[in-house]
């Protein structure tokens, strides 16, 4: 497993990001948080898909997605 100071890998199938970890208990298992901005080339809108729209509003979905996880 991965703890809080790990570096880990979080890919999509747009792209990935490495990032340092931070374990949270209000974050459940099985859940990745990204903050939003970036540091450096840390930028998570390269993890998002412009393609895929809410069906409504048709608003491109960037706050829930799959991702892969792994240390890097």
């Amino acid at each position: 497993g991965l703890s809080t100071g790990d570096e880990a890998i979080i890919s999509t199938n747009r792209g990935q990001v490495k990032m340092k970890v931070k374990i949270d208990e209000r974050v459940s298992e099985g859940i990745v948080f990204v903050p939003h901005g970036w540091e450096g080339e840390k930028n998570a809108n390269l993890l998002t898909d412009t393609d895929c729209r809410e069906k409504i509003l048709g608003y491109p979905d960037m706050k829930s997605l799959m991702c892969n996880v792994a240390r890097a």
